[in-house]
């Protein structure tokens, strides 16, 4: 019988819009996914067997009516060893042809043999049909498929290798599903790296292409990677609470700081939402785990956004003796009286017809449990078509009144130097890329000593400088940037951007004095915190 755990992930994976199947070392098929049975046209079950796969699956070279060679199926070559990509296979269904893109890699025993192949399959028929009236940007965007190919490569070397340090660490551990988590948690800041490269190649790319169809294209890659990120943050959020690996570490802070943030990462999707997103003015300290109280209310005020088509979204506070309410309020659709419990059970999602309410149906199982780990009470108030209110109570910190101030939300013209720092090749050209195209000169530098090596050489002086946290070096960004205004006998505005999610390096970074982004980062938030510092 299948435990909750494997029923769940079952689940995931036939809602996943790729076909995904595993095929074991005898090459029989082991498990194949809804999207995947679509694909191949036939009702592929894991007790097939056959001494024939191709029988199984009828794929073709593209362009032909010739059966694709046997040696060279992907999961074939992934049995040997290989990690495959192909996009020259079709397949052949009675009423129509499908082009498809496959993706194929060996799975390793604890013994280091091969035991599986998993395979992903992608129907790419609306590509094709669009490569023809594409062609003239073949060129311009060859380099960019490179990159994004070696993304790719790294993205995947990254997970083999935590794979096989997690194999390491927990040889002798009892519960899979513990270890598994512990390895997804702990590869968050290596895995953010590329997604965040990804993201700014994407907003590089929109600025190239003119062709109403390809444009198209762009904006869908970028819904995909923010949804991508989402999802990724979610499952990782999860993973660390299984795993026991979050422990708060409350403080006093200021709330607005925290209102400010959120208001400047959800205001764009207000905006093309024609929603109206109203912000409090908060003068109070709170006693909490800032971080956690954070991830909190981005997931409420996502969930808001998601399921209100009119109106406003509410992020405000009320402060009643010695606590704190931060309620999220919504004029959204509402959730009936009889669901108000379901709906914090993971992986459960209210039907709506709204394409932004796509998930996992984590965020408010995170939200709940995050808020039981905080000891801050959490309320829901809500009644079906009349909007929702969560409210979390929270013990006040030290009082002070106090001026935040907040970055404007309008962008000036980039005619500035920047210096941009990051041992990271993808993100740095990525960065190097996009800055171009809004105009600024750029430098890039992989570390300190080369920064300092090419601002003597040159006679460069950077307007502001914009460095990853953590280097490859000893050395972290805020060395650098400190490196850099003592050898140019200046201060130098920089924004620092870290991928780092620890107390410690928050408390860091808090401390600096410098304006700090957590990864991945929207471009255009980016873009309108660089003006902003430029301009003062």
């Amino acid at each position: 019988m299948m435990s909750e755990h494997s029923i769940e992930l079952k689940q995931f994976l036939d809602a996943l819009p790729i076909g995904v199947a595993v095929v074991d070392a005898q090459e029989n098929v082991f498990y194949i996914n809804q999207k995947a049975r679509q694909l191949l046209g036939k009702d592929i079950v894991a007790e097939v067997v056959t001494d024939n796969e191709l029988e199984i699956y009828p794929v073709y070279v593209a362009g032909t009516h010739r059966r694709y060679p046997s040696e060279n199926q992907p999961s074939i070559r992934a049995l040997r060893g290989e990690s495959t990509h192909v996009d020259d296979m079709e397949i052949h269904q009675p009423d129509k042809i499908i082009p498809i893109e496959v993706w194929a890699s060996p799975i390793f025993d604890q013994a280091q043999q091969i035991s599986h192949a998993v395979i992903v399959l992608q129907d790419i028929t609306e590509r094709k049909h669009l490569e023809v009236g594409r062609q003239r940007h073949t060129a311009q965007l060859s380099e960019l498929n490179k990159q994004l190919e070696h993304y790719s490569q790294t993205l995947e070397q990254k997970v083999i290798e935590r794979t096989e340090e997690l194999e390491k660490k927990t040889a002798e551990a009892v519960r899979a599903n513990r270890a598994k988590s512990y390895f997804i948690a702990a590869a968050s800041h290596d895995l953010r790296q590329p997604m965040q490269a990804l993201s700014l190649f994407i907003e590089a790319l929109d600025y190239q292409i003119t062709e109403p169809q390809a444009r198209h294209l762009v904006t869908k890659a970028k819904q995909s990677v923010d949804m991508m990120s989402s999802l990724f943050d979610s499952l990782l959020d999860i993973s660390r609470l299984e795993a026991g690996a979050v422990q708060p570490e409350p403080k006093n802070f200021a709330l607005q700081t925290l209102f400010n943030y959120l208001l400047h990462e959800f205001l764009p999707q207000a905006n093309s939402l024609n929603l109206n997103f109203q912000v409090d003015s908060c003068t109070a300290y709170v006693y909490s785990d800032p971080l956690l109280l954070e991830r909190i209310l981005r997931n409420l005020l996502a969930n808001a956004f998601k399921f209100t088509t009119h109106g406003q979204v509410h992020l405000g506070y009320t402060v009643r003796d010695k606590q704190l309410d931060i309620f999220v309020k919504d004029t959204g659709i509402g959730i009936p009286a009889e669901l108000q419990q379901t709906v914090f059970h993971e992986f459960y999602q209210i039907k709506h017809t709204s394409s932004q309410a796509k998930g996992l149906g984590l965020g408010l199982s995170i939200v709940q449990r995050l808020s039981e780990l905080l000891d801050h009470p959490l309320r829901l108030s809500s009644s079906e078509g009349h909007g929702s209110q969560f409210t979390l109570t929270l013990p006040l910190g030290y009082w002070h009144e106090t001026t935040v101030e907040t970055p404007p939300l309008t962008e000036m013209s980039a005619t500035a130097r920047v210096l941009v720092i990051d041992d990271d090749d993808l993100v740095r050209k990525a960065l190097s890329n996009l800055m171009k195209h809004w105009g600024y000169e750029v430098m890039t530098a992989s570390s300190g000593a080369e920064a300092l090596s090419q601002l003597d050489t040159s006679g460069y002086v950077p307007d502001i400088i914009v460095s990853d946290y953590h280097l490859q070096t000893e050395q972290t960004g805020l060395d650098v940037i400190h490196a850099v205004q003592v050898q140019l006998n200046k201060v130098i505005p920089s924004v620092l951007i870290t991928g780092d999610t620890t107390s410690e390096s928050f408390e860091q970074l808090q401390a600096c004095g410098y304006k700090w982004l957590r990864k991945p980062v929207k471009p255009a938030y980016l873009r309108k915190i660089m003006s902003y510092y430029l301009r003062r």
